[in-house]
């Protein structure tokens, strides 16, 4: 059996992947938190995040092998069933911008493993003002995760494409477009700030530009807080015997298995003023 340690070390050196490389783009504001976005299969067994050759956070939990400047700096948000794998860095300083990866480690077989991989560029955008942006890529027919921190204080999210609503918090169905009922998931945790949507099989129509606003309660008065993210759309070219050709060359790499642990999605109840807050995001 292979350790956590050991797997790190052979995901660093070994440079073949089963599937695509999914690719993103995120700007952290100094004093500020960030969300890294990276979404997962519903049987995940191993996670881990890193930057360059430093292990920033892996899953199950193993704090003797994570970097010591981001011991205690970082969240998951683990849920089996919503395949969520983005990481929550806290605290951002210009000294955290760089490439990081997510690696999710499944078993797909007798001692054969795939291993599905995020790369996030984190860039520090505090001199070019405070809205969040965001480029994401997605392939035809897979999920893909669109990124939202946002305050512990929440009390309403919408996610709207161009003048259409996506999601939002409250989700009156009779609200959401037509074309992404049933076709997205949130992440809401009070605790861990996730407001990130998951679109389920995407297709090329897809593609755009996507805008998360985040309305919450400050005194007596209401601020909302957005972020856009760019959504590109790609063909998936792998056949699927090819993915398993691939995950079988990376038989010998068998780790210690462990179990992931849920973690439950916590809701908040309903706004009794309705929708009309929204206003500030120009949900029309």
């Amino acid at each position: 059996m292979m350790t956590l340690a050991l797997l790190t070390l052979l995901l660093i050196m070994n440079g073949s992947a089963v599937g695509q490389m999914m690719k993103s783009k995120e700007k952290g504001f100094v004093g500020q938190d960030v969300l890294l976005p990276c979404n997962c299969s519903n049987d995940l067994d191993e996670l881990i995040w890193k930057k360059d050759q430093r292990v920033v956070n892996v899953h199950p939990h193993n704090k003797s092998i994570i970097d010591e400047s981001y011991i205690n700096r970082t969240q998951l948000f683990l849920n089996k069933q919503k395949r969520n794998c983005s990481l929550l860095l806290l605290n951002f300083s210009s000294a955290d911008a760089g490439l990081y990866t997510c690696h999710a480690l499944v078993s797909i077989g007798d001692k054969v493993w795939s291993r599905q991989s995020s790369e996030v560029y984190l860039t520090d955008g505090s001199a070019v003002g405070q809205m969040m942006k965001s480029n994401v890529a997605g392939f035809v027919g897979q999920d893909v995760l669109l990124p939202c921190n946002c305050s512990n204080n929440l009390k309403e999210l919408v996610w709207q494409r161009d003048l259409r609503v996506v999601n939002f918090h409250s989700h009156e169905i009779s609200k959401i477009d037509d074309a992404y009922v049933d076709r997205t998931q949130l992440f809401l945790n009070k605790e861990k700030r996730n407001c990130s949507l998951l679109l389920i099989k995407v297709s090329s129509e897809d593609a755009g530009l996507y805008t998360c606003c985040a309305i919450a309660r400050v005194g007596d008065a209401w601020s909302s807080k957005t972020s856009t993210v760019y959504l590109t759309v790609s063909e998936n070219r792998v056949p699927a015997e090819d993915l398993i050709q691939m995950a079988k060359e990376l038989s010998t790499y068998a780790p210690n298995v462990s179990k992931p642990l849920g973690v439950p999605t916590t809701h908040f109840p309903e706004v009794d003023q309705g929708l009309h807050r929204l206003r500030i995001c120009s949900v029309k």
